[in-house]
């Protein structure tokens, strides 16, 4: 779905192509919430600090979010 530029959300000088949040919660493996990124494009991610170890960087659910492509938040 392509959303014309007048209608864009603009969050913190960012323009979202989407207006989509999706959570990193409740997916049952990494693979279906790669899965779930790619075909719903969010505009934001959000993820639960305590359910993430910021510090290693092979963190499962961290390691599954392309971070060039994706905006991620914390949700705490």
């Amino acid at each position: 779905m392509i959303i014309p530029d007048d209608d864009r959300l603009v969050l913190a000088n960012q323009t979202l192509a989407s207006r989509l949040f999706i959570g990193t919660g409740k997916f049952s493996g990494t693979d279906v919430l790669r899965r779930t990124l790619k075909v719903s494009a969010p505009g934001f991610i959000t993820c639960a600090l305590r359910r993430v170890d910021l510090n290693n960087p092979e963190d499962p659910i961290l390691s599954a979010i392309d971070m060039k492509k994706y905006r991620v938040v914390p949700n705490t």
